[in-house]
């Protein structure tokens, strides 16, 4: 028998398979003593042309068939999923808007989706009419992209990007 080639490959309540490698001049011994102690022992020959062309047929064929179901369940979860995505935005601007203004809570969440190129126009817009809400000491109107700590980019009103491109890795619109 060749030094740690024993694989336990399944096993269940009542047996165990194992795989062991030997050497071909010492396979009828290693039989023997097996089945002295009660082990059935089988041979086994590789085929590398018929047992691999059948396993990967299977493969591919599980391979499809999971990806059916796969695109199925996504196809199903998908709107719950964006719901939910969508209320935590919700939520997000809820928070933000109390932490930044204060209680009692009045204020109006809008979703604005601008035309091409029209980003900026619309945040300059924005701006000067939201402007006087915030203190100048964290925001001034000519330096319109300043940074807080956060790293994100700090505007008078409360704004998150909805990225609804969901092939792209990067946020586009407001």
């Amino acid at each position: 028998m060749l030094p740690r080639s024993a694989l336990l490959i399944a096993e269940d309540n009542e047996y165990c398979l194992y795989r062991v490698i030997l050497f071909q001049k010492d396979a009828d011994n290693f039989k023997n003593a097996a089945r002295e102690k009660k082990f059935i022992v089988r041979d086994f020959k590789y085929d590398p042309n018929s047992s691999s062309k059948q396993d990967k047929k299977r493969l591919d064929g599980e391979k499809v068939q999971m990806k059916k179901a796969l695109v199925r369940w996504c196809k199903l979860n998908f709107s719950e999923t964006f719901v939910a995505w969508i209320h935590l935005k919700a939520i997000r601007v809820f928070v933000e808007s109390v932490l930044r203004y204060g209680l009692p809570t009045f204020f109006q969440a809008m979703l604005i989706l601008p035309h091409k190129g029209k980003a900026t126009k619309l945040r300059k817009t924005l701006t000067d009419l939201y402007g006087h809400l915030s203190s100048k000491a964290v925001y001034s109107a000519k330096d319109e992209e300043e940074h807080m700590p956060g790293s994100e980019t700090f505007y008078p009103y409360v704004s998150l990007d909805i990225n609804l491109d969901f092939r792209a890795n990067k946020t586009s619109g407001l």
